[in-house]
């Protein structure tokens, strides 16, 4: 991606985003769950809690990877984790990438995306160490890092690098990195969600034409993860489901790889963007029963 592609497509996601934010409400004071206040020592990250917690209680943690130029709670308002602390009861971890030479946050996490000013920044110990500081400071059942886009990236460098961190992974409109790194088999399930008329992070593969950030395409990269996990090549749809409201109806489907040791499926979602500003409860009701243990279906 150029320079000049990267800045313009970090403003349209913050204005989007922004631009989406809830209104001010003067009655219901916004009160911040956290406890500890942060992890992450010089790079710390909010722990936001259900309002409830005790703390010999064993919960789930899932970790939040904003997608380039985003932050984390800009990126939740894809994903509205925050809104299921309490509800689906476990702890969030909100960090926060670098900040490059534009002025945007990035994970180092591949060639492609998103370390556009050549930072030597080493995100995958930041980010295994967050998850090895929650399980020291809390009870921990399980890790779930959950990526959109630069995110994505991060979460599959993190599978490859460091797998023994994290339980859970899931993808929204992220890749893997063109050249197929050599990864250790591990078998961390995957749930990834892309859709086909992504112009940021193509669905199908492509070398970078035009501005572009070079592709293997959605299909590819989830083959590639599931073959180092062991799976057959075969897959067995997984059915339909309504996950943005940009048109009536189930608009993605699903597939998973058959004979793995952990599930990995791939779902497609015809037509969408690369924002998700349209996300429906399907989809974010989806992504936390995923990534709290369940299977990768909505």
């Amino acid at each position: 991606m150029s320079c000049s592609r990267a800045a313009s497509v970090a403003v349209l996601f913050a204005a989007a985003v922004q631009g989406c934010a809830a209104p001010e409400d003067t009655d219901t004071p916004v009160v911040l769950k956290t406890f500890p206040d942060t992890v992450g020592g010089k790079r710390p990250a909010d722990v936001i809690r259900p309002a409830d917690f005790a703390e010999d209680e064993t919960l789930p943690v899932i970790i939040l990877l904003h997608g380039y130029a985003a932050t984390s709670y800009l990126e939740d308002v894809i994903f509205h984790l925050q809104d299921r602390v309490d509800s689906s009861r476990f702890l969030l971890v909100m960090p926060e990438g670098n900040v490059d030479a534009g002025g945007f946050q990035f994970w180092n996490a591949s060639e492609e995306c998103c370390n556009f000013s050549g930072s030597k920044v080493n995100d995958v110990k930041y980010l295994s160490g967050l998850a090895d500081e929650m399980r020291a400071e809390f009870n921990v059942s399980t890790v779930a890092f959950v990526g959109h886009s630069n995110g994505g990236y991060m979460g599959y460098r993190l599978a490859c690098d460091a797998p023994e961190s994290f339980d859970r992974l899931m993808v929204l409109a992220g890749s893997g990195p063109v050249v197929e790194p050599d990864c250790d088999a591990s078998a961390i399930p995957l749930l990834h969600v892309h859709a086909t008329a992504d112009d940021t992070i193509t669905y199908d593969a492509n070398n970078g034409a035009g501005g572009l950030v070079p592709t293997v395409g959605a299909v590819e990269t989830v083959r590639r993860y599931a073959a180092h996990a062991g799976c057959d090549a075969t897959t067995t749809a997984l059915g339909t489901a309504d996950l943005t409201t940009l048109a009536d109806g189930a608009e993605a489907s699903g597939a998973a790889y058959d004979g793995c040791p952990a599930p990995v499926a791939l779902w497609t979602i015809e037509g969408g963007d690369h924002y998700y500003l349209n996300a429906t409860d399907t989809l974010r009701d989806g992504v936390v029963a995923f990534a709290l243990g369940g299977d990768p279906t909505f």
